[in-house]
C-alpha cells in the first residue's frame, strides 16, 4: 500500500518537471525570436502630459492711501502671474504667492474705473479673468489747517482754515464732533460753534470722505474759550471835595473792567459777586471827558465796552476855612473880624445861621479877612466858596454881648479938617467924622461898590470912628 502511493507520487513529480521544462523551453524560443533582426518592435506605452487648468483670479475692493496710492489685492493660482487692467490699459502685474494671494499698488488719477484681474501665461496670453469691479478713486485730500478760533461778544466760537477745495472738514474737540464745513473753491473753510462752555480745549480739523472716514487731520490746537462777558455799564461819576472822581457801574462778576478817557487808561477794577464795580481816579484835571468802561480778558484784550459817557470834571477849588473867631467865644462889641484861608483868588461867602451876610476875596497868600457888623446874641458862622454849599467849612458858634454905640461923629468936624482913616488894602478903619462917600473918594473906589462890599452897614450914612469897612477890589 505504501509502495503503491510512492510510485504514484514519483509519477506526478516527473510530470511536473516535464511541464516546467517545456515552459522554460518556450520562453527561450520567444526571447530568441524577439532578438532576431527584422523582428517587429514591441508596442510602447505613451504617457500623456499633465495639463494644469488656470483658475480665474479674484479682485478685492481697492484701498486708497493718504498719499493717493491705490492698492489692489486678491487670490489666484500659486505661482501664476496676474495682470491688473482698467479702461483697456494694463496698470501692472503681480505674482500669486504660495498662500494663493497677490497684491499691487499704483498711483491713479481721481475718477471712476472698471478694474479686472487677468491670469496670464509666460507669453502674456490671458488664461482666465476676474469679473470687472467698478470703483471710484477719490481726489487726494491734503490735511486741513486750523487757525486760532475767534470768540464773538455773544460767545460764538468761529473756526476757520484751509483744505482741499470741495472736501468736507469736521471740527473735533475732546472726542466730540462739533460740526463740519465744506472747503470752498478758494481753499478756505469756516464754521461757527455757538454756546461753547468756557474752558480749555484741544481742537482739530479732519478731512473726511463721504462715509465719514478720516482721510487727513490737522495738528491739534490748544485754545481757552473765555467766559461770556457782557458789556459793563458806567454810571455818572461822582466828584469828591478833594477832586477825586469815582466811577462805578455793573458787569459780569469776576471780570476785569478798565476805565478809559481820551485814549488813556485811567485804571481798572474787578466786578464783585454782586455784579458791581467802582474805581476812584484821583487828581483829574478840570475839563470835559468821554469816559468808557471796557471788559477785558487776562491778556488785556477788550471783550465788550460800555457806551461813552460825557462828563465835565469841575476845577478843584480848595475849600475855605474859618480860623477866627474861635469856637464858643464870647465877644463884646458890634463888629466881628472873621479870618481864614482858601484858594488864592477865590471868592468866598460868609454865612451867619446859614444865610450869606458878606463876601471876601482870598488874597495871594491864601488868607482872607472880613469885618462883620453883628447884633448882640448867638451866631453860627461858616464860610464857603461862592455858590458851592458842599465846600462849607465847619460851623463856629460865638456869643456877642451888647455894647453901647458911640454917638455919631456929627457937629465936631469941618469939611476941611476931617482926618483920614487907615487904608489896609482890603479893609479901611474909619476915622472921626468920615463918611462913606468921602472914604470912596479917598480910596479910589466907587461909592456903590463900597456900599455893596459892606452889607453889614444897614445905613450908609451912619458909620462910626474905628469901624472896619471892606474895600472892593481896586
Amino acid at each position: 500500500m505504501v509502495a503503491d502511493r510512492t510510485s504514484q507520487s514519483v509519477r506526478a513529480y516527473n510530470i511536473f518537471k516535464l511541464v516546467v521544462t517545456l515552459i522554460l523551453i518556450l520562453i527561450i524560443i520567444i526571447l530568441l525570436l524577439r532578438a532576431r533582426p527584422g523582428a517587429a518592435p514591441a508596442p510602447q506605452v505613451v504617457v500623456e502630459p499633465t495639463v494644469t487648468v488656470a483658475v480665474a483670479p479674484t479682485l478685492s475692493m481697492p484701498e486708497v492711501g493718504d498719499d493717493g496710492t491705490v492698492t489692489f489685492s486678491g487670490t489666484g493660482t500659486p505661482g501664476s502671474k496676474v495682470e491688473i487692467w482698467a479702461g483697456g490699459k494694463k496698470l501692472g502685474e503681480a505674482t500669486v504667492g504660495a498662500d494663493g494671494k497677490w497684491a499691487f499698488a499704483a498711483p491713479l488719477e481721481p475718477g471712476e474705473y472698471a478694474f479686472s484681474a487677468r491670469a496670464v501665461d509666460a507669453s502674456g496670453k490671458t488664461l482666465a479673468e476676474s469679473a470687472p469691479l467698478k470703483f471710484t478713486v477719490p481726489a487726494l485730500v491734503k490735511a486741513p489747517t486750523l487757525d486760532k478760533p475767534e470768540v464773538s461778544d455773544d460767545g460764538t466760537v468761529t473756526f476757520s482754515g484751509t483744505g482741499t477745495p470741495g472736501s468736507t472738514v469736521e471740527i473735533w474737540a475732546g472726542g466730540k464732533k462739533l460740526g463740519e464745513a465744506t472747503v470752498g473753491a478758494d481753499g478756505t473753510w469756516a464754521f461757527a460753534a455757538p454756546a461753547l462752555e468756557a474752558g480749555d480745549y484741544e481742537f482739530s480739523a479732519r478731512a473726511v470722505d463721504a462715509s465719514g472716514k478720516t482721510m487727513a487731520e490737522s495738528a491739534p490746537l490748544k485754545f481757552t474759550v473765555p467766559a461770556l462777558v457782557k458789556a459793563p455799564t458806567l454810571d455818572k461819576p461822582e466828584v469828591g471835595d478833594d477832586g477825586t472822581v469815582t466811577l462805578s457801574g455793573t458787569g459780569t462778576p469776576g471780570s476785569t473792567v478798565e476805565i478809559w478817557a481820551g485814549g488813556k487808561k485811567l485804571g481798572e477794577a474787578t466786578v464783585g459777586a454782586d455784579g458791581t464795580w467802582a474805581f476812584a481816579a484821583p487828581a483829574l484835571e478840570g475839563g470835559d471827558y468821554d469816559f468808557t468802561a471796557r471788559a477785558v480778558d487776562a491778556s488785556g484784550k477788550t471783550l465788550a465796552e460800555s457806551a461813552p459817557l460825557k462828563f465835565t470834571v469841575p476845577a478843584l477849588v480848595k475849600a475855605p476855612t474859618l480860623t477866627a473867631p474861635l469856637p464858643d467865644a464870647s465877644i463884646a462889641g458890634d463888629t466881628l473880624t472873621l479870618e481864614g484861608t482858601g484858594e488864592p483868588g477865590a471868592e468866598i461867602e460868609i454865612l451867619d445861621n446859614g444865610k450869606v451876610v458878606g463876601k471876601a476875596v482870598v488874597q495871594a497868600d491864601g488868607t482872607w479877612k472880613f469885618d462883620y457888623k453883628v447884633e448882640p446874641g448867638a451866631h453860627s458862622l461858616a464860610v464857603q466858596n461862592a455858590g458851592d454849599a458842599a465846600s462849607a467849612s465847619a460851623t463856629v458858634n460865638v456869643q456877642v454881648a451888647a455894647v453901647s454905640k458911640p454917638a455919631p461923629a456929627t457937629g465936631v468936624c469941618s469939611a476941611g479938617n476931617i482926618p483920614m482913616g487907615i487904608d489896609q488894602g482890603t479893609t479901611y478903619i474909619v476915622a472921626r467924622c468920615e463918611y462913606m462917600a468921602l472914604i470912596a473918594q479917598r480910596t479910589g473906589v466907587k461909592l456903590a461898590d463900597l456900599i455893596a462890599a459892606n452889607p453889614q452897614v444897614t445905613n450908609p450914612n451912619l458909620i462910626y470912628p474905628d469901624q472896619v469897612l471892606n474895600l472892593p477890589p481896586r
